[in-house]
């Protein structure tokens, strides 16, 4: 469901707008067949909405969404502090709005509620006649009945009449539904009774009683049975458990209409609208009772969480028509795969012969559950055969694509016994997989725990930590071995956060680099540092040039040359005021680009820092003592940096040591890097 997603729970608490413009939209809700999805804060204010008309597939003027805000007294607002579900009928200026909301929880389904999703559907006389058409019944809706005449059974002489009330969120008359069957074998019963009682007046008293008996067995106890099973759903029943009703009489065709419609509206709350596969809130209810089952009898369970690689590349480049496709074919061949292990006799022969046991998860993250697995060593190769089947290319309507996954393995009891557990556990090892080795498969281990909920935890916090402000650069200087001068400035990525604190750069930036995120954080340090080598010139305050640290990922972008261009010509910065840091293996993993590219940033004015054996100067960072200091002037290092000379500065502090170094100072090179290191203090 929307309400267990990670991306949904991070929205709710940074309101990224990039998600809502890549989720919240026309094409999601044409996916979902509904009428309005909302994101609400706690308080009930709206982060991020929309609508569709599903007739005209246009946006829809409902003043439910418009208000921007639920009302003051709306029933729902506990449900949003206490974090339940709840759903009802809401009254609009379009009509009656079938609505359903649940709390924006973490993927593992776990709180506290950082808001609420709230989606709706419209109901009109034509959807009502079309599931009536489905179900072969004649349903139809009336105006809203008093109190008390609501769910009511009419009776005439060739047709049955059920009537069923439902009220509004507020608990007032919105809806009532009628529904006519004929009623054959009721008027033959009622014409059995007169003319018994015509012919036998003697007897009349004793063949009354007997009929009515009958008529009571025939009809009336099984249509209670009926409503019996009606209130039972309605108070939160399994909906899957059928009547089952044989016969042909108006009672068993009642019945088995009721199943129909039932079964109608599980598919509708518990399939995937895309892919036709169960759904979250499906797959938990699948994966607990084969929990329960391999728990009594004894045997393993494997539990499997499977993403896709490279999705979201795919999603966000080609764009969502081609998504969508990629999910379909994954599903598809998902399920084949796994069929095709059950038809087979091999080892790992696991009785999968539905779709019940492939689940989606939402967005490009898949659920297969094994419930007879022998050994680990059975779920491997289910993997690897899951594996082979989705990175074959996919041949699209306009693109050919491939995609491979990441697969995290949890087995039951040995790494939980419960679905909450089992799950949480898979999605781990599946992160640790694709951090690690994308494109594999991975079982769980309880190593993986502390480290990868860690991650996970830093990955959760980072996304959106710019532009809640929470980074911010310092800077440390540079200095000549030969004069002790200043001869630039490193800009050094900080982060602090309100919760976890100042997060060392050692853990937070392999998890941006690793997760993308170090894209448009990159960006605006270069951006940033610019902008503070600019000021500093302003000032008066000599800086030779600012040094930034430029990430695998950017070096690999196309424009990336472009990239530097573009920030200096804003800023107003001299290129040759700017030094991009890059490693080796930047240069040896595809040497002919990255020679053009280093070419493209030559050409703009911008110099690179490597190593002396490119013939360039080195930097040599970390200095800590006098001892490494003459080291490094002894073998003729051109600059360094580090704890001996300065720790890493704030930008006003950074200003004190440069105002200091412009001071005109009498003495040896030895004094004067004593001078600036206490600059600082």
């Amino acid at each position: 469901s929307w309400g267990n997603w990670t991306d949904a729970w991070r929205f709710a608490e940074d309101h990224n707008q990039t998600f809502a413009a890549e989720q919240v939209t026309a094409a999601g809700l044409r996916n979902l067949n509904v009428s309005t999805l909302i994101f609400s804060d706690p308080s009930g204010h709206f982060i991020a909405s929309a609508t569709l008309d599903l007739q005209t597939d246009q946006p829809l003027d409902l003043d439910f969404t418009a208000r921007r805000a639920l009302t003051p007294d709306f029933p729902w607002r506990a449900n949003f502090r206490e974090g339940r579900r709840v759903q009802g009928f809401v009254q609009t200026n379009r009509g009656i709005l079938m609505a359903a909301a649940a709390p924006v929880l973490d993927g593992f389904g776990h709180g506290p509620a950082r808001g609420m999703v709230i989606i709706g559907r419209l109901l009109t006389p034509r959807e009502v006649e079309e599931i009536g058409a489905q179900a072969q019944a004649a349903l139809s809706t009336v105006a809203a009945l008093n109190p008390g005449r609501g769910n009511r059974l009419v009776e005439t002489g060739s047709a049955m009449q059920v009537f069923h009330s439902f009220d509004d969120v507020y608990g007032r008359p919105i809806l009532t539904l009628r529904v006519d069957m004929p009623r054959e074998i009721t008027r033959r019963g009622y014409a059995a009774v007169h003319y018994a009682f015509g012919y036998f007046m003697l007897a009349a008293v004793m063949i009354v009683a007997l009929l009515v008996i009958l008529l009571n067995r025939a009809v009336v106890n099984r249509l209670a049975r009926v409503t019996r099973h009606a209130v039972a759903i309605g108070g939160g029943a399994d909906p899957t458990v059928r009547l089952d009703f044989e016969g042909k009489d108006e009672i068993a065709v009642l019945a088995r209409e009721f199943d129909r419609m039932v079964e109608h509206v599980v598919r509708l709350g518990y399939c995937d609208s895309l892919t036709g596969l169960a759904n979250r809130e499906q797959a938990n209810r699948r994966l607990h009772s084969a929990l329960d089952a391999a728990h009594r009898q004894g045997r393993p369970l494997a539990l499997m969480y499977v993403d896709l690689d490279n999705f979201k590349r795919i999603n966000d480049t080609l764009g969502h028509g081609i998504g969508d496709e990629v999910l379909v074919t994954a599903a598809e061949r998902l399920c084949s795969a796994l069929r095709s292990g059950a038809e087979s006799r091999e080892p790992d022969q696991l009785s999968i012969n539905r779709a019940g046991d492939l689940a989606r998860l939402g967005g490009d993250e898949f659920m297969v559950v094994l419930p007879e697995i022998g050994s680990s060593e059975d779920a491997a190769r289910v993997a690897e055969r899951l594996i082979a089947a989705l990175q074959e290319p996919m041949l699209l309507s306009k693109h050919t694509v491939v995609v491979t996954p990441s697969i995290g393995i949890a087995i039951a009891p040995t790494d939980g016994t419960d679905a909450g557990s089992l799950l949480r556990h898979a999605d781990l090892a599946m992160y640790f997989c694709k951090r690690r080795a994308p494109g594999s498969y991975a079982f769980f281990d309880v190593s993986m725990n502390e480290g990868a909920l860690q991650r996970y935890t830093i990955e959760s916090k980072l996304r959106g930590a710019l532009e809640r402000g929470e980074l911010s650069l310092h800077y440390q200087p540079q200095i000549s071995m030969s004069t002790s001068e200043v001869t630039g400035m490193e800009a050094l990525l900080r982060w602090t956060h309100p919760e976890l604190g100042v997060v060392p750069p050692s853990e937070f930036i392999p998890i941006a680099e690793a997760s993308g995120l170090i894209v448009p954080i990159g960006e605006w340090v270069l951006r940033t540092a610019c902008q503070q080598a600019r000021k500093w010139h302003e000032e008066g305050l000599a800086v030779p040039r600012i040094s930034v640290n430029v990430a695998a990922r950017q070096f690999a972008m196309h424009n990336f040359a472009a990239q530097v261009a573009g920030i200096l010509a804003e800023v107003g910065l001299t290129s040759s005021l700017l030094e991009l840091e890059i490693t080796e293996s930047m240069i040896m993993l595809e040497e002919a680009r990255a020679a053009r590219l280093m070419d493209q940033l030559h050409a703009i004015g911008v110099s690179i820092s490597m190593a002396r054996v490119l013939n360039v100067e080195v930097v040599a960072e970390g200095v800590e003592t006098f001892a490494q200091f003459r080291f490094l002037q002894e073998h003729q290092c051109a600059h360094c940096q580090g704890f001996l000379l300065s720790r890493a500065l704030p930008a006003g502090e950074a200003r004190l040591l440069l105002e200091r170094a412009r001071e005109k100072f009498e003495g040896s090179p030895t004094q004067r890097l004593r001078q600036l290191s206490r600059a600082e203090s």
